[in-house]
């Protein structure tokens, strides 16, 4: 099996640690163990990749990727759960690490904790100030750049009549949208200017694409009182042809 191990870590304790990650997974996303069976996957920002090596015991085919390589990790090329490092979301081409002539496709493309939500939760220090030494106009543009390049590249990933689950994002589905989030611990990110951006992101996403970009949102409760987030589920829709018109 591909599993990396720490020295001193048991393999009862990367096992728990596997199970503990598919949960969260399965939960936030609204995954169900039956509709892993037969698809591929693709898992983007997947840290050690614990999700796909338990996805691929349920049927799945999965790869997953990471922006960053923990020292002496390799990627893993073969089996059901593959791992590519140092692939970062908005720069995701996978056919040349993977040996393929052509980009790759996936049933279904997730995101949990992951894009965009790190330009939050890693671009603010915990009192919601953004650490980026840019101007406004060139904070506003950072960010639209990599949430738009992100968020298209995991549509672009996407087979037609499959989609993609992006989890968290901070968009309310109510008339007024959280400005300030606590993250607990005293940590808090003001979200205000990145949702205004997301709903630009996928306002123009829609525009490009049209007929094949759908998207909904869904609330997700939390158990602090008054605090919710927001999964975002991307669908391509198959290509109909004139004749099916």
């Amino acid at each position: 099996m591909n599993k990396y191990r720490p020295h001193g870590v048991t393999p009862e304790q990367v096992e728990n640690g596997q199970m503990r990650t598919f949960g969260n997974y399965m939960k936030n996303l609204a995954l169900t163990e039956a509709e892993l069976k037969g698809k591929s996957i693709l898992d983007v920002g997947a840290n050690s990749a614990n999700f796909g090596d338990v996805a691929a015991r349920f049927g799945a085919s999965v790869v997953s990727v990471d922006a960053s390589r923990p020292e002496g990790w390799q990627d893993v090329l073969e089996g059901e759960s593959k791992k590519l490092f140092a692939v970062a979301a908005e720069n995701l081409v996978l056919k040349d690490r993977l040996g393929l002539a052509q980009e790759s496709q996936f049933d279904m493309v997730l995101s949990h904790y992951s894009t965009p939500y790190v330009l939050v939760n890693d671009g603010q220090d915990s009192t919601g100030r953004w650490k980026e030494q840019k101007s406004p106009e060139e904070l506003v543009r950072y960010l639209y750049d990599h949430s738009f390049q992100s968020l298209e590249n995991i549509f672009l990933h996407i087979k037609a009549g499959g989609k993609a689950v992006v989890y968290p994002l901070f968009l309310d589905l109510d008339s007024t949208e959280a400005v300030h989030v606590d993250f607990g611990n005293g940590e808090h990110r003001n979200v205000a200017q990145f949702n205004s951006i997301i709903h630009s992101v996928l306002n123009n996403l829609r525009s490009k694409y049209q007929d094949h970009f759908d998207l909904h949102l869904e609330k997700v409760p939390q158990a602090k009182e008054g605090y919710d987030l927001t999964r975002l589920v991307i669908m391509r829709r198959p290509m109909i042809s004139n004749y099916e018109r």
